[in-house]
């Protein structure tokens, strides 16, 4: 608890307060003048979740509390530390990952038919923005620009879109149930089908599949009339 004190120059290190949540720590810390913070916490956080801190924040786990508390108590007052903002980071396990905001299967009414279908970036994608409406800052000092990191499956959908659009400008005369086989069969396959679907959109492959699925309307009757269990006023 920081309280009023003027704590310039200085870098704040302390616990998660759950009951008041981060961003009004951040606040409180930046209040004292202090010149960054290292929140201790155990909860699950995502980069988007800290993007938008006009504060320097470090999120620690607690497995470091106590290397960090006994090299402030033995250097007392001489105690130093810097904030770096992470570098592009390769070679990191599991990746791709499929964040927690992708809706998981498997497909309740037909659990046979896989869903989701098909794995693509959109977790803070870089996006053209509204240059009128901020992206960051305060209500007094409002920041524009033209860009803004985004996420969520908004973000993935047109990923696909475009590798569809391509698909299309090579086969013009492919249904879209066709497009939609080239994108699945040529999908780098991943470990698990309920979350990432046939796998993770692949553009270098999709424009010659080998073998494509032209699924028919008649085909998802046949499907419907063949499941003894659905009733005929679905299939009607």
């Amino acid at each position: 608890n920081v309280g009023n004190q003027t704590l310039a120059n200085r870098i704040i290190v302390c616990n998660e307060n759950v009951s008041i949540g981060s961003r009004l720590q951040v606040q409180q810390a930046k209040s004292t003048g202090a010149a960054a913070l290292v929140l201790i916490t155990e909860k699950l956080l995502e980069e988007q979740d800290t993007i938008k801190f006009q504060f320097p924040v470090a999120f620690i786990s607690s497995k470091h509390q106590a290397a960090i508390k006994n090299y402030a108590s033995i250097k007392e007052n001489n105690a130093t530390a810097k904030l770096e903002f992470r570098k592009t980071v390769i070679g990191t396990k599991p990746a791709p990952e499929v964040d927690r905001y992708s809706s998981r299967g498997p497909f309740t009414s037909f659990p046979q038919i896989l869903k989701p279908d098909i794995l693509a970036p959109g977790t803070l994608i870089l996006s053209a923005w509204p240059p009128v409406k901020p992206v960051a800052g305060t209500r007094t000092r409002p920041l524009y620009s033209g860009f803004n990191l985004l996420t969520g499956t908004s973000m993935a959908a047109p990923h696909v879109a475009g590798v569809a659009a391509l698909i299309k400008q090579v086969h013009r005369d492919w249904s879209p149930s066709a497009v939609k086989s080239a994108i699945m069969t040529t999908a780098v396959t991943l470990d698990n089908p309920l979350a990432v679907g046939a796998g993770q959109v692949s553009v270098n492959r999709v424009l010659d599949p080998g073998l494509i699925y032209d699924t028919t309307p008649q085909d998802f009757i046949n499907f419907l009339c063949n499941e003894e269990k659905k009733s005929r006023k679905l299939i009607n």
